[in-house]
């Protein structure tokens, strides 16, 4: 904690509006910085001394409000410059306190104190969207893409995404997940990197991390405290199971060799090689220990501007070269920073462009070759939704079934249009589900069944009705089997009771012609007709 002369500017854009608070009106600051965006806090005072505050008519609308917020070292001097931190944010909270004074002429409001929480665009947007959509034949990518405002300028150099897939679901609506959280899940989970660039206020998605653009060099008297953070041990060593009953499979990808026993085993079921192949992969992608780290404490606002991104080394003729943190190159991940002013009175600074605090900084550092991943927990669940199957054979109201082929994997398909995605079809797999093996019966055109859909996977899980004329009323208790296209052309089992004694008949109908075989109580009866 130190004491510090900061020069700032606050700016406010509300619908057409525009509002300047110079930095000796913000009395509190609070920012946590991270490299895939921020967070942060400000409160100051406005006057209605000198001139009305306008202010406090726009902010009370729930208009959205974009802010920039600048912030410098106060040098006192022309010869040196300091750079800027700037924020560009949207408020997602915002409070005022109002300064009464009753012996004031006109009982005026003097001062207000707004306090303003906010956030990077994307946190804030994404935070509040909630889809449930289906994108058919779509990469990644591009449902990424399909949620991007013009509040968001995103970039994506992520060639894994970049794959057309049979469909991707975002059933984030029905699970209650926001679409920040997805994203950020998603892109954890498959070891890749959300990047913000604080210096344009853009966003990247990337395999790698990115090559940092700025090096700030920092001197013993900047620094209060400098901790290497030592990589924990890793014992555990890492197999990938695949439990398909044809492909199975057990990849040693580590091996511990200090402690046995000691298992990560990943489990998954990839029915085909290319998948299997692309499971490991990834895997292996989370295999890269963790480096050492460097927690920094601060005693000094420095002139160059700390972002997380930068590159971060303590060159100096004063710093031992014999010392861990001297030795290495950092890239800087993250940053706590608060601002408490020393003069809190609303009277003093008023409407200057610099004000003195109390400072708090703190950062942390990787070691700039660091290719470590953290590994995302489980979060996306399954969604239900209803279809129905598509086959293209026959009239509209026959009950003929259809596969679709895959060209390369060779894995057969139902079609499955969505109603509530606008009839949207989905391949799912051609399996008999809860049918012993001894009988073939596909679901045939226009039954109606339930899905479990996931992000890029969906499996039918039951049939939402009976078929055609196969009901029977409870008053005829019995079982009932129709096979064939239609009513003209089918053949039907029924099981039932005619006055309490058992009746099995089979009929075959072939437009008018007719055959039945019935056995009930002491006779048999075949016969063959042709019908009106």
């Amino acid at each position: 904690m130190f004491k510090q002369s900061i020069t700032s500017r606050l700016t406010l854009t509300i619908g057409e509006e525009e509002f300047v608070v110079e930095g000796g009106n913000i009395k509190y600051c609070k920012l946590d910085l991270k490299i895939d965006g921020f967070n942060g806090e400000v409160g100051f005072f406005t006057s209605n001394e000198v001139k009305e505050d306008k202010l406090i008519n726009s902010i009370v609308s729930p208009s959205l409000i974009k802010i920039e917020l600048t912030l410098a070292q106060e040098t006192f001097s022309k010869a040196e410059t300091a750079e800027k931190i700037t924020l560009n944010a949207l408020v997602s909270e915002r409070s005022l306190e109002e300064k009464q004074y009753i012996d004031v002429e006109g009982n005026k409001v003097l001062y207000r104190y707004y306090v303003c929480q906010f956030m990077d665009p994307a946190q804030f947007v994404w935070l509040q969207h909630f889809p449930t959509s289906l994108y058919v034949k779509k990469s990644v990518e591009q449902a990424i893409k399909e949620q991007v405002t013009d509040l968001i300028s995103l970039n994506i150099d992520w060639p894994e995404a970049e794959s057309e897939l049979p469909f991707v679901c975002l059933g984030l609506g029905a699970l209650q997940i926001s679409f920040y959280q997805f994203l950020l899940w998603y892109i954890q989970q498959n070891g890749a990197y959300l990047i913000y660039d604080y210096e344009k206020n853009e966003y990247k998605i990337s395999n790698s991390k990115s090559e940092p653009k700025t090096e700030v060099m920092l001197a013993p008297t900047q620094i209060e405290s400098a901790k290497v953070l030592l990589a924990r041990p890793t014992i555990q060593s890492t197999n990938l199971l695949n439990g398909d009953v044809n492909l199975a499979s057990t990849d040693s990808l580590y091996q511990c060799n200090d402690v046995s026993v000691v298992n990560f085993d990943r489990l998954t079921i990839d029915s085909i090689k290319q998948d299997a192949e692309h499971s490991k992969n990834k895997e292996n992608r989370f295999l890269k220990p963790r480096n050492s780290e460097l927690s920094l404490k601060l005693k000094e606002w420095p002139l160059q501007a700390l972002e997380p991104g930068c590159k971060l080394t303590l060159k100096n003729p004063d710093w031992n070269a014999n010392m861990l943190s001297t030795n290495q190159s950092f890239r800087l991940y993250s940053s706590s920073i608060e601002l408490c002013s020393l003069t809190p009175s609303p009277m003093e600074d008023l409407h200057q462009s610099h004000s003195s605090y109390e400072c708090t900084i703190a950062h942390k550092a990787e070691e700039l070759t660091d290719v470590h991943r953290e590994r995302a927990p489980d979060l996306i669940k399954p969604i239900t939704v209803q279809g129905e199957i598509v086959s293209e054979p026959g009239e509209e109201q026959d009950k003929t079934f259809q596969y679709k082929q895959d060209e390369n994997t060779k894995q057969l398909f139902y079609r499955v249009k969505i109603p509530v995605w606008d009839d949207q079809e989905v391949l799912i797999r051609y399996k008999p589900n809860f049918m012993p093996p001894h009988f073939y019966f596909p679901l045939y055109k226009g039954t109606q069944v339930e899905l479990e859909i996931s992000l890029f996977e969906a499996r039918i899980t039951r049939v939402l009705d009976w078929g055609a004329r196969v009901f029977l009323e409870q008053g005829n208790q019995g079982n009932h089997l129709i096979f064939g296209k239609n009513e003209q052309d089918e053949t039907r089992l029924k099981y039932d009771y005619q006055d309490d004694k058992p009746v099995l008949s089979l009929e075959r109908i072939k437009d008018k012609d007719t055959e039945l075989v019935q056995l009930e109580e002491g006779k048999i009866i075949f016969r063959t007709q042709e019908q009106d």
